[in-house]
């Protein structure tokens, strides 16, 4: 919720707390006003965030309901809790149904209820145009935070058994040839930033993706990470994207756009 709420801020946007009764496993009698008010009690303590705050209860199956309502927000915020393998039932769901924008953060006990500092956005690209779909709601965050874009792209290394601080000769020509084009690149799409204001910094590096996109987000000091997902497809096709493999890891929140449907086809 502290995220959300300084998103809602600084974004002008209001924000809608919604809390899920769920009827498929026990009772809900008393539920329902227990939610209320919960509900109640968490906008009095965030009356002073300068932002309109609403609420809703609903009753149902806890990931049907979210995304239902998550189809008419702009954005949704969801945690998860990092004793968890897999995100749990409802996020599931949620990531496998998603139409807009989701964001999602790592739950710990003792975080802080601050508000997160962004002074840095941190978007990975590849050589494909889905893997840049996210960085127009990265350019809309960084003016909203006044906070710096840092376009990643990572080299995937080149499979086979061989000392990888050592590579044979062609391959560490293959793999100084990708980055080079990396490298080109990132500077054409920064080029284009630049028409319209933007200055993005600009990071290459080389091994597995998305453990190299969280090393990047660390050593720039990124308090976000934009990534389009693979969108269609069944739960482990999309549990195995490099986008899912960012959020579970990630120790910052993690922006995540499905591509259209138009181009998933």
């Amino acid at each position: 919720m502290a995220w959300a709420r300084d998103a809602a801020a600084r974004c002008g946007a209001s924000l809608e707390l919604l809390t899920v009764v769920d009827n498929t496993k026990a009772e809900t009698n008393g539920h329902v006003a227990e939610a209320e008010a919960y509900l109640r009690s968490q906008i009095e303590q965030m009356q002073d965030a300068g932002v309109e705050i609403t609420s809703s209860v609903a009753v149902g199956a806890p990931g049907e309901r979210i995304v239902s309502f998550a189809a008419d927000a702009g954005l949704t915020v969801m945690t998860y809790h990092t004793s968890r393998w897999l995100f749990g039932g409802a996020l599931d769901m949620l990531l496998k149904e998603m139409v807009n924008p989701v964001v999602v953060l790592r739950a710990q006990e003792g975080q802080p209820t601050h508000p997160f500092e962004v002074s840095k956005i941190l978007a990975p690209i590849g050589d494909t145009a889905r893997s840049r779909q996210a960085i127009p709601y990265a350019i809309d965050l960084c003016r909203a935070w006044d906070a710096q874009l840092v376009l990643c792209n990572v080299v995937s290394p080149i499979p086979g058994a061989y000392d990888k601080r050592n590579p044979p000769r062609e391959i560490a020509e293959a793999i100084e040839e990708q980055i080079v084009l990396g490298e080109q690149m990132v500077v054409s799409i920064a080029m284009e930033l630049s028409k319209q204001g933007i200055t993005a910094e600009s990071v290459i590096r080389v091994g597995e993706p998305a453990r190299e996109i969280i090393a990047a987000a660390r050593e720039t000091g990124a308090g976000l990470i934009t990534m389009s997902t693979r969108g269609a497809g069944s739960m482990s096709r999309i549990l195995a994207s490099v986008a899912m493999g960012v959020v579970q890891a990630s120790p910052v929140p993690c922006l995540l756009i499905r591509p259209p449907l138009a181009e998933q086809a």
